[in-house]
């Protein structure tokens, strides 16, 4: 629908592949309210943001990535308001579930109009935040500043230039207990004559005189941090060049760099010490742009902040796809987003899908001189003027032409022009970011 009232691609012949309504997993959507406390986020569904006036024009806006915010919990309510009976096989698998989703949407549209608005009232209090599993992972996707982002889930847990001082004293002070103890072991294996554990006199002796050196090789230090986002090792030579002097990063660069987060600034000045840094991350923050080709099987939650209100549907929707993944576990995935991105459900809110923007962005764009697409005519036309032009000069002329005349490029370089790159709107696409398979059983892969 959003591809025939295009304005860019409206006219043109369009064929659709034919699909298969399916998912790996369901999206339970809550309302950041802004405290970040669990308790202070607010379950919703796709109808929160409706009324009855455009339910039905919005409900036609919607396709499978959508229905898949339909969970259990919603549409148990639904089919007890309308009466309809909702059968065990019409959920047993993920494409019938699809399936009876899209039938239950198509009776909301000839409900009488308070039917309607109760649907779009619908209360979930019952539904809660729920604890993840310590082997899960959230991904946190925004559409403003990198390191804002991580700064705000670091809070007063992040890495600061005194913890590392600490770890640097601390360090002195693990080396001093390990000598203590080598020097023990020593006095104890000179009256033992078994072997000590540690190795004989000279190797301990080696290993305290490697301690004693590591104490004044400051550079050669490796201290290890953690914070929620995940783990860095650095040394202290990394410590001398982007912790301290004068062209030390500021205090919010140095916990974002520190934060165990594996991002790209694009700021070369805040990724070269974050690569060195060999971060390890155990929750995933990124930004919305590069969130394609993530398959983690672990991400169970997704977390939507877009500060810069540039978020559309298509983008929203694809964002839930993260989480999810694996299709078995648990199959009702929770999504927290900002509270204005319930709008991109209405048919009609502003720059609500990515084929509306592209028309806007169109129509914006100076005017050029479009080429029609070629058609099989076109090819006939130019074989037989090739041929009258082969008659006319000569087929032998043809090479000498070639030779003595410059190509397009050559002319470009001598005239210190870029050679033009095709714009190809496939050059991006991620193969990872492809369906992964659907079982076709909920359980169908459990025990």
């Amino acid at each position: 629908q959003q591809m025939r009232e295009s304005t860019m691609f409206g006219s043109m012949n369009l064929e659709f592949a034919p699909t298969v309504a399916s998912t790996n997993s369901l999206t339970q959507m809550f309302v950041d309210n802004g405290s970040g406390r669990d308790d202070d986020k607010t379950a919703v569904h796709p109808f929160s943001a409706l009324t009855a006036d455009n339910i039905d024009a919005s409900i036609a806006s919607w396709d499978e990535t959508q229905h898949r915010c339909i969970t259990p919990t919603i549409l148990i309510k639904i089919c007890k308001k309308l009466g309809y009976t909702l059968e065990w096989e019409r959920v047993s698998s993920p494409q019938r579930y699809m399936k009876t989703v899209q039938e239950v949407l198509n009776k909301i549209k000839d409900c009488p109009v308070d039917v309607k608005q109760w649907i779009c009232n619908i209360k979930l209090p019952e539904v809660a935040v729920q604890k993840m599993d310590k082997r899960a992972k959230t991904l946190t996707l925004t559409s403003g500043s990198l390191l804002r982002e991580i700064l705000g889930m670091l809070g007063e847990k992040r890495i600061t230039i005194d913890k590392i001082k600490k770890e640097q004293r601390d360090y002195v002070i693990h080396a001093n207990i390990q000598i203590a103890k080598l020097k023990k072991e020593l006095d104890l294996s000179k009256g033992d004559k078994e072997r000590s554990r540690e190795g004989s006199a000279d190797e301990i002796k080696e290993k305290i005189q490697s301690l004693e050196n590591s104490k004044t090789m400051v550079e050669e230090q490796i201290y290890y941090l953690s914070t929620d986002i995940g783990s860095v090792s650095i040394s202290g030579k990394w410590v001398r060049e982007y912790a301290e002097g004068h062209d030390a990063l500021s205090a919010d660069e140095l916990a974002a760099v520190l934060s165990g987060a594996e991002v790209f600034f694009d700021d070369e000045r805040l990724d070269a010490p974050l690569r060195k840094a060999n971060p390890k991350q155990v929750q995933i923050i990124d930004t919305i742009s590069s969130m394609y080709g993530r398959n983690d099987p672990r991400v169970q939650n997704v977390v939507v902040h877009d500060s810069e209100h540039r978020i559309g549907l298509d983008t929203l929707a694809q964002a839930f796809a993260r989480a999810g993944r694996s299709g078995v576990n648990n199959c009702v995935v929770m999504a927290i987003i900002d509270p204005h991105l319930l709008e991109c459900f209405r048919a009609g809110s502003a720059m609500r899908s990515s084929v509306s923007k592209m028309d806007v962005y169109n129509k914006d764009t100076p005017k050029t001189e479009r080429k029609r697409a070629p058609k099989p005519e076109d090819a006939k036309e130019e074989a037989a003027a090739a041929t009258a032009r082969e008659t006319s000069t000569g087929a032998t002329e043809a090479p000498k032409a070639a030779a003595s005349k410059p190509s397009k490029s050559e002319e470009a370089k001598e005239a210190g022009e870029e050679e033009e790159v095709p714009d190809d709107w496939a050059a991006g696409l991620d193969g990872d970011d492809e369906e992964e398979e659907v079982p076709d059983d909920w359980a169908a892969e459990e025990g």
